[in-house]
């Protein structure tokens, strides 16, 4: 399991990420909860204004030569110029939707003093087309605990849609890269095309534009709110998984499917390819634009063709009551909840200290 030995001094690990819920304090509580069972001690922060490396919240008592750092965060001018500063050395997993937008000096600051680890091999080729050396790529560590329904909200969500042909679901914040009308507008048409009603299911932070006309929806805004069995419920309640987002760093949601035993319909494009391991149908991209997210990233937003995305999701409904939900599931934790991934976490920061 590779504990720390007896005898050897415990190494404390500067812990910070976003306070509020999201796919990174997800993947950053895994990794910091197995690290703590290795030995490690960890000094957590969770602050909305703090950035890495900033002193803050208890560390000023704490000298910075007895500390490695590490984080989860998005990869722009605000997080590298904070890292750029910091006394610490850290260990850095970035989350990035396309391509960042660094200063040259930050790009040195994090190049000589930090080490940087990609959760996809997406990441990595965005990180390194702006300079950025990435020591490795990592697949996160995912419990497959997340993903334990809750079997009261199933039945009543399920009862809600029980005369529609089939239930698909998406669980994603409403930012334009997201795509939720767009793909409200594919399942509308899939509907329509199919001659039946749909139920969808949608998990979001705030009512979409679009108004579907051959879709029953179920739409809850809580996702800011929303606790592990609620997102793990939603999907469980579906047949097929749609996550058409336009850009993904990682796509936590579409990981929690397949621990579920669920078919996705996804872009056919990076990262969505590389982190489906199980029953995968691809959407065509007709285009890819960049949009500026507050000066820290060009997003990389894969349109996909919405004519195509009706026929796939069609395509997903015929062939989910065949799919193998057990063998889904097991190629899914093979890649996400693999004890090695922490092996590797565990090494790098031995390497550090």
């Amino acid at each position: 399991m590779g504990f720390i030995a007896i005898g050897a001094k415990p190494m404390i690990i500067a812990s910070f990420t976003y306070a509020k819920p999201s796919g990174l304090r997800t993947v950053h509580d895994q990794i910091v909860h197995r690290l703590r069972c290795r030995g490690y001690t960890i000094v957590s922060h969770y602050g909305d204004v703090s950035m890495p490396g900033i002193d803050v919240h208890g560390f000023r008592h704490i000298e910075a030569k007895n500390i490695v750092g590490f984080t989860t965060w998005h990869l722009g001018n605000l997080s590298t110029a904070a890292l750029a500063i910091s006394p610490l050395p850290f260990l850095w997993i970035p989350f990035v939707e396309g391509i960042p937008i660094v200063t040259d000096l930050a790009r040195e600051a994090i190049n000589s003093k930090h080490v940087i680890v990609a959760p996809t091999n997406y990441v990595k080729t965005m990180l390194e087309k702006v300079g950025i050396r990435v020591r490795k790529v990592v697949p996160p560590y995912i419990d497959v605990r997340l993903a334990v329904p809750d079997p009261i909200l199933v039945r009543m969500v399920r009862s809600y849609f029980r005369d529609c042909r089939a239930v698909l679901s998406y669980v994603a914040a409403y930012y334009p890269r997201k795509a939720i009308d767009r793909v409200l507008e594919a399942v509308d048409r899939a509907a329509e095309l199919y001659g039946t009603e749909l139920g969808f299911i949608l998990l979001t932070n705030r009512a979409p534009s679009y108004r579907p006309k051959n879709v029953r929806l179920w739409l809850d805004t809580s996702l800011g709110s929303a606790g592990d069995a609620t997102i793990a419920s939603y999907i469980a309640a579906s047949d097929v998984y749609i996550h058409l987002s336009f850009s993904e760093g990682l796509g936590i949601p579409m990981i929690i499917a397949q621990y579920l035993g669920k078919p996705l319909v996804i872009p056919n494009a990076e990262p969505f390819t590389e982190v489906c391991r199980g029953v995968c149908i691809t959407v065509d991209i007709e285009k890819v634009t960049y949009e500026e997210w507050i000066g820290e990233e060009l997003v990389e937003n894969k349109v996909w063709s919405l004519d195509h995305a009706a026929q796939r999701i069609i395509e997903a409904i015929e062939l989910a009551p065949t799919v193998d939900k057990d063998e889904v599931r097991r190629r899914a934790q093979i890649k996400y909840m693999n004890i090695v991934n922490i092996d590797v976490i565990d090494r790098i920061l031995k390497e550090m200290k």
